[in-house]
């Protein structure tokens, strides 16, 4: 196994906020830095994302429907028994953390990559992902204020935040990309790192201020084992669910991987940005989406490399 720097980088970035948090001028200039993170990440996703993709994968509708299925319908059914049932050990931030985790979408760019790596059908993995992003910057805030009521702040701030933070860069990003959409994919591997920069940007932001808030010092760490379970848990159980239900539809063996990436995976790069917006005081309910991210980019590749490697047919998970 490989050292993914990035997940080595991202606990790094959360312990220096957690021992180092930004305070007085300096915590509003890393406020201001990590808004301006949040733009660069959807205009530079709006430069990538081909309309066209988007459709000619859209016509794969079992694939698609697979993964949207399970990454809005039954990824939030399965938190939602979950926090339920671990309501007296859980911290109510964390459970809304999961619950929040739930209505994501599925990766930008990792669930792709697994997919290719593993053998599976990258167009359709790509399309999904294209696909998923998109609908969650509307789905995903409605899903949470349908889920969490009371615990989300869904005033009229919030609505604007989201739309200047990410749907205007994003739509700024689908008008540019004539003219700067080639330049972006031939720099692809050098945009990812601005990509990563700002993910870490957002981390310490978001943990800085919670260090500052006192937030950390409610949270108990069986309240943290229990998450990590839960995260490992719901990664299995859903995985576990993807490979029944592609078998029972007879998808092939490609479609049958990029569907098990697609739907079992949730972005960071969405994520974080949207939980900014809806819980503008909620430290801790990015703890389940850091922790899930760690946790799927391990196993995932894992996984992946499985697959590639197994005599089986290309896609069938061992």
């Amino acid at each position: 196994m490989k050292i993914d720097w990035f997940i080595v980088s991202l606990l790094g970035v959360l312990a220096v906020g957690l021992v180092l948090p930004a305070s007085g001028s300096a915590s509003q200039a890393v406020s201001w830095i990590a808004t301006g993170a949040v733009v660069t990440l959807f205009l530079l996703n709006g430069l990538r994302m081909s309309p066209a993709d988007v459709w000619n994968g859209a016509r794969n509708w079992r694939v698609q429907g697979l993964i949207l299925l399970t990454g809005y319908v039954v990824f939030p059914v399965l938190v939602l028994a979950v926090t339920l049932a671990a309501s007296g050990v859980l911290d109510p931030d964390l459970a809304a953390g999961l619950v929040f985790l739930s209505t994501l979408p599925t990766t930008v760019q990792t669930c792709v990559i697994y997919t290719v790596e593993a053998g599976g059908n990258g167009a359709a993995a790509l399309t999904a992902a294209t696909a998923s992003n998109l609908l969650a910057l509307v789905l995903s805030p409605l899903l949470v204020l349908l889920m969490l009521g009371s615990h989300v702040s869904m005033g009229t701030g919030t609505v604007v935040s989201i739309v200047l933070q990410i749907l205007l860069p994003f739509g700024l990003g689908q008008f540019l990309r004539p003219w700067w959409g080639p330049w972006a994919t031939r720099h692809a591997g050098r945009l990812k790192y601005i990509d990563r920069t700002a993910i870490l940007t957002i981390v310490y932001s978001a943990v800085s201020a919670a260090t500052l808030a006192g937030v950390w010092e409610t949270v108990s760490l069986t309240s943290l084992a229990v998450v990590v379970g839960v995260a490992l848990g719901l990664l299995l159980v859903v995985s576990g669910f993807i490979t029944l239900a592609t078998r029972t539809t007879r998808l092939p063996g490609p479609d049958r991987t990029a569907v098990l990436f697609c739907g079992s995976q949730k972005s960071l790069t969405t994520g974080l940005p949207i939980a900014g917006a809806l819980f503008p005081a909620g430290g801790l309910v990015i703890v389940p989406l850091m922790i899930y991210h760690v946790v799927q980019l391990i196993i995932g590749a894992a996984v992946a490399r499985r697959i590639a490697t197994s005599p089986q047919p290309a896609g069938v998970t061992p």
